[in-house]
């Protein structure tokens, strides 16, 4: 796993953190505000606020389960894709995750991590990934590259 790179992140990323003070570490939290040297973090479950230095913030380990979490569907070949999305995603265990274009993986873009999804399908759509809700319309058509 990679190093956290304090500038790869922004608000509403998800981290986990580990610090023995703190019961709920290894749990996700999404960044609400970041203050000096500090984080603000929102526990995903619980909701509580906390404020954590930086020393203490990890990155969470990108994984399927993740992707669908995210509202992301696995397709006939293997790839997650999202809606009628261009873009998709497969598994290449040791490396990371692949960005595909138009089912064309890109070699050079591998993700280990959520935040370096959520950063890049922000960058490349506009649109903050959002966790699935049960109000989430399932049976909509998609198209998957």
């Amino acid at each position: 796993m990679k190093e956290l790179n304090r500038r790869a992140l922004r608000i509403g990323n998800w981290v986990t953190i580990q610090n023995p003070l703190i019961e709920e570490s290894g749990d996700f939290y999404e960044i609400g505000m970041f203050d000096c040297d500090t984080v603000v973090l929102d526990h995903l479950e619980t909701g509580e606020i906390y404020g954590q230095e930086y020393d203490f913030i990890k990155p969470i380990t990108l994984t399927e389960e993740l992707f669908l979490k995210w509202g992301f569907k696995k397709n006939e070949i293997g790839r997650l894709c999202l809606g009628d999305s261009i873009y998709s995603f497969v598994d290449r265990r040791d490396l990371g995750f692949c960005l595909c274009v138009f089912g064309t993986e890109l070699k050079e873009t591998y993700l280990e991590c959520a935040h370096e999804l959520q950063n890049l399908w922000y960058d490349l759509t506009g649109i903050e990934l959002k966790t699935k809700t049960k109000t989430t319309n399932s049976d909509s058509e998609e198209l998957c590259f």
